[in-house]
């Protein structure tokens, strides 16, 4: 052995500080049936105590304080657009859509989307799987390396996911998206700082990726890092409630096969996204596949 097993093991050692080695990666939480939902020991508020189960664990979003696209209906990014191909295009570009020329309305009357939904958790406990869905006309450009400026496109849409325990109420763990599913982080409620049930959740400047924290969070070998601030607070009491296109009461805007705007943004698909269940290394970060 000797010097060989020594490198052996360092070598392992990288592997999993890389993300490389996935063999301790958890079984994904169990979708659960109607039938399972109807025979579990559980409280029975998710039929009509739905909107008060989103607004008693909606986050806390504060944007930066000098974000100039702030969330907005997204009604009103559908009005500005038309069809092209299989897009929906819309009229106005990075400077149509900057808070000094666009008419945005108060954060106050900004819709929340919300989707709900039980599951079987790793350890067995029963869990409520909340989806809340931020949507932006535009995404702003990042300056790569003072030099010039990329990634702005029109259309944007974050997630955050909350996992709540059914059985104490309280909230498990909170998965905070940026960038669709790129860049996200899974954190234990031990590690987020809350105000009585809401994640506290920072959209970083320009591209409103969702963070735990304030400060710099780095991506694509630290040229595209994103930049949180505690600028304006918005605790959605707006929230609509959103199906997936599994669902038979689908929601139009999250059933649309084609993209929005310019950039050609996807809807989210909720059940792909439910499958995000591994945290994103520093690696992954920086180098999105390693």
């Amino acid at each position: 052995m000797g010097w060989k097993f020594e490198t052996f093991l360092l070598f392992l050692g990288l592997l999993f500080m890389f993300g490389l080695v996935d063999t301790l990666k958890p079984p994904k939480p169990k979708r659960l049936t109607d039938e399972e939902r109807m025979g579990m020991d559980r409280p029975a508020f998710l039929d009509n105590e739905v909107q008060q189960i989103f607004e008693k664990y909606v986050p806390e979003f504060y944007l930066h304080p000098d974000e100039p696209y702030p969330p907005l209906p997204i009604e009103k990014y559908l009005e500005t657009t038309t069809r092209k191909g299989n897009t929906l295009v819309s009229s106005l570009d990075r400077h149509g859509w900057h808070r000094s020329n666009y008419s945005y309305p108060s954060l106050s009357s900004v819709p929340c989307y919300g989707h709900i939904s039980s599951e079987i958790d790793y350890d067995g406990q029963p869990i409520l799987r909340l989806f809340y869905f931020v949507t932006f006309g535009f995404n702003g450009s990042k300056r790569i390396l003072w030099l010039f400026d990329a990634g702005e496109h029109q259309f944007d849409v974050e997630h955050v996911q909350v996992i709540v325990d059914m059985n104490t109420h309280k909230v498990k763990r909170v998965f905070y998206g940026a960038h669709g599913r790129t860049d996200g982080m899974w954190l234990d409620a031990s590690q987020i700082q809350f105000t009585d049930h809401h994640a506290h959740t920072y959209m970083a400047l320009n591209g409103h990726g969702m963070y735990p924290t304030t400060g710099t969070w780095p991506r694509l070998f630290f040229i595209a890092n994103d930049h949180t601030e505690k600028g304006e607070k918005w605790t959605p009491k707006n929230i609509v409630r959103v199906y997936s296109k599994e669902e038979p009461m689908t929601t139009d805007w999250l059933a649309m096969k084609g993209k929005f705007g310019d950039g050609h943004v996807s809807a989210p698909d909720i059940e792909k996204l439910k499958q995000v269940d591994k945290h994103t290394t520093l690696c992954t970060r920086l180098f999105l596949k390693c």
